[in-house]
Order: structure tokens, then sequence, then C-alpha cells
């Protein structure tokens, strides 16, 4: 159960959710989607966090999902829709302090909850 908080909140997921879904590159049915948690414990604000299908650039057809959205705080999340029938995905998340990681053919197959983390100098993306 989602518990919105704020009206900026439930702005956030509803705008995220709506991007997700534009960034699906196939036609897919309602029964073909998704839902997951991003969970953001890196230590700083995420303010852009790209998605694409494996084998794509980032760089060039990534769509930065939180485009028009306040950063994304340490220690918020927000819901996440994505492609079932899109298992792999990579993954951008750029941080406040001009750091970001990204991440290959992380297997959201089963995903409940993205989580992004700080270990030592490292970022981390756990799948739950």
């Amino acid at each position: 159960m989602i518990n919105f908080r704020t009206s900026a909140n439930l702005v956030r997921v509803l705008a995220l959710a709506a991007f997700l879904l534009a960034s699906i590159q196939t036609t897919v049915s309602a029964e073909n989607l998704q839902s997951s948690t991003l969970l953001n414990y890196a230590g700083h604000s995420i303010v852009e966090f790209y998605s694409c299908p494996p084998g794509t650039d980032i760089e060039q057809n990534g769509k930065n999902l939180l485009e028009g959205m306040p950063p994304l705080n340490n220690g918020a999340s927000i819901s996440i829709t994505y492609d079932a029938d899109q298992p792999n995905y990579t993954i951008k998340a750029v941080f406040d302090d001009g750091m970001f990681a990204i991440w290959e053919n992380v297997d959201c197959s089963e995903m409940i909850t993205m989580t992004i983390y700080k270990n030592g100098e490292d970022y981390k993306v756990r799948i739950n």
C-alpha cells in the first residue's frame, strides 16, 4: 500500500509512471506492466534517473524518468512501472554532487524494490 503524505509525492509518482510508460518501446498490454518501488539510500539526492533496454546507448536513448520532477532525496522512494516482457534494463542515476553510476543488464524480472545505495566509494543497485 502506498501512503501519499503530500500532494507533491502523488504528483511525483504519477509523473514518473507516465514517463516510464512513455519510455516503453514496444506496445504492451496492461497485464505486461509491473509495479515496483525505487528507493534512494545513496546518501545524495538523485536528480536524474535513466532507463533503457540493454545494448542501447543510455546516453543517446535513455529517458530521464525524473525530468520535470524534484530530486529524489536520500531516504525517499517512488513507485515505478516497467514492462515485464523486457526484464533487463540499463539504468543510470545522476546525483546532486555531480557523480553518476551506470548499471547494465539489471534483472528486473521479479523486482519488487530497486534500491540505490552507496557502499564505500561505490554506488550499488539491489533488486529485491
